[in-house]
């Protein structure tokens, strides 16, 4: 199974450079520029950690907690950014 992880980051070079040490590491890396990008990519796939670049994406308390995994049972929160 692989290891995959979202890195959201507006700096496409930044964000280059940290997907190619992520592969290195043997990790699937995959780049988004935006949370509405990531909130569709997220749906379909098997994420299993997002690193945020948060000095040039702006996230607020809430939009951090609709990125949690419910618990089984549990219905997912909708992680609609705006």
């Amino acid at each position: 199974m692989e290891k995959e992880v979202v890195v959201l980051d507006t700096d496409k070079k930044q964000c280059k450079s940290l997907c190619d040490l992520l592969t290195e590491h043997e990790y699937l890396s995959t780049a988004m520029s935006s949370y509405i990008k990531m909130d569709h990519y997220l749906d379909d796939s098997d994420c299993r950690a997002i690193i945020l670049n948060l000095d040039n994406v702006s996230v607020t308390n809430k939009s951090l907690k609709q990125l949690r995994v419910p618990p089984r049972g549990e219905r997912p929160i909708s992680t609609t950014f705006k």
